[in-house]
């Protein structure tokens, strides 16, 4: 999952929530998680997989500039081992 902002967290979730499920505060520009690994969004790989970051963003652009068209194909896919 990617997420173009420093924090996904739009419902304001209290300090103490945050702590007792083990969230961290980062300095990274977006957030970037394996959901098949970390359901719960715990850690976060945008920085140690910057350039599979920085496609989903590209991405993320182009999909925003084509909103209504179908922009995504096979060639779209990424993976984290890139």
């Amino acid at each position: 999952m990617f997420i173009d902002a420093p924090s996904g967290d739009d419902n304001r979730e209290p300090q103490w929530f945050k702590d007792e499920r083990g969230y961290t505060d980062h300095q990274f520009p977006g957030e970037l998680y394996n959901l098949g690994d970390d359901i719960a969004e715990r850690s976060n790989l945008y920085g140690d997989y910057p350039e599979v970051a920085r496609k989903l963003r590209q991405l993320l652009a182009r999909v925003k500039e084509d909103a209504g068209s179908n922009p995504l194909s096979a060639e779209g896919e990424i993976t984290l081992s890139e």
